[in-house]
């Protein structure tokens, strides 16, 4: 008797892992890269991650809290890395396109 395994598919977006915030993207080939981001001098830096992005489950995917935090500590949005510089987004912790992109419904 065969067991079947259910493989789970990460989408590009921005995750947290162990603290840490991770940005997947697509390469050219179409393959998955994870991006460590740090802030530094007030710019979001990407650097090379420990992990792979199968190492990332759903559940690790930023939450709206996650993002606003963020972007409260840092004054730039968590998703696409952009001075929050709107008196809504800088309440908010996120600019209103990427909450409505990756927090539809919210």
């Amino acid at each position: 008797m065969s067991t079947a395994t259910a493989t789970t598919t990460i989408e590009p977006g921005v995750y947290k892992k162990n603290g840490d915030i991770y940005e997947i993207k697509p390469l050219r080939n179409g393959a998955l890269r994870a991006k460590k981001i740090r802030v530094v001098g007030g710019k979001a830096r990407r650097y090379a991650s420990l992990y792979r992005p199968s190492q990332f489950t759903p559940t690790d995917k930023i939450t709206l809290d996650d993002a606003s935090g963020f972007g409260h500590e840092y004054g730039i949005c968590c998703c696409c890395f952009r001075l929050l510089s709107d008196p809504v987004s800088v309440r908010d912790g996120i600019g209103p396109v990427c909450k409505k992109k990756y927090f539809p419904g919210l």
